[in-house]
């Protein structure tokens, strides 16, 4: 039920904080899962308007109206125990976190015993924490190594007699020979015995940066792109 125009019987005022302490207060849409409306940024208060629509002598207990921005706070009642559930119900928001649900039970209303003016047994004021979860941090792709090629066939020369061609670059149009031998396209890493290398690079059938290297023991040269 809308609530009516005019004065309201009682107000209610929502302190909302957080961790981290700035943090997007949205309402429930609703397919009940989705955030709705915005409606603010911690810190941040909620006004909440509490009518019967009567007088307040002639009210009328299940006629309770409750009124929030975004419904974020309705009132539920229970027939059979007369009693209002108030519940509010938000989702924060902040970058860089997990958006939090914060469903909460805020009072039971009984129909008899209360009385308005006294803060000890309504308060006009409550005040809420909303703690968000930091998102964990993306897994960041660790680019697979280069292809490691044996320049000569058979069985590999020991390790100490041996050096590293390297084009640590990605190239697709390109493609590396040693000795007019097509090794492939980079990035390429070929162990080869120490000596002296013809090398260059084929686009297609077009040959580009032909050159001498030498290749000592244990060093590594790095091969760069025409």
């Amino acid at each position: 039920m809308p609530a009516e125009e005019g004065p309201a019987d009682h107000q209610l005022f929502i302190e909302l904080r957080g961790q981290p302490a700035t943090q997007e207060i949205w309402s429930v849409a609703a397919d009940g899962r989705s955030p709705g409306q915005r409606l603010g940024t911690t810190p941040f208060v909620l006004p909440v308007e509490l009518r019967w629509g009567r007088t307040w002598r002639g009210r009328q207990w299940p006629a309770l109206q409750v009124a929030a921005p975004g419904q974020a706070v309705v009132g539920a009642y229970d027939p059979q125990t007369r009693r209002h559930t108030l519940i509010l119900d938000l989702i924060a928001r902040a970058p860089g976190h997990e958006p939090a649900r914060l469903r909460r039970t805020l009072r039971v209303l009984e129909p008899d015993g209360w009385d308005w003016a006294k803060e000890t047994q309504f308060p006009s004021k409550l005040a809420l924490q909303s703690e968000l979860r930091a998102r964990p941090a993306e897994p960041v792709a660790t680019p697979a190594p280069p292809p490691r090629i044996w320049l000569v066939e058979g069985a590999a020369p020991p390790p100490e007699a041996t050096g590293l061609l390297t084009a640590p670059f990605a190239a697709p149009d390109l493609e590396l020979w040693i000795n007019n031998r097509l090794m492939g396209r980079p990035p390429l890493e070929i162990l080869a015995p120490a000596g002296a290398y013809r090398v260059g690079w084929q686009r297609g059938t077009e040959r580009l940066g032909e050159t001498t290297v030498r290749l000592e023991a244990g060093e590594t040269v790095v091969l760069r792109a025409p």
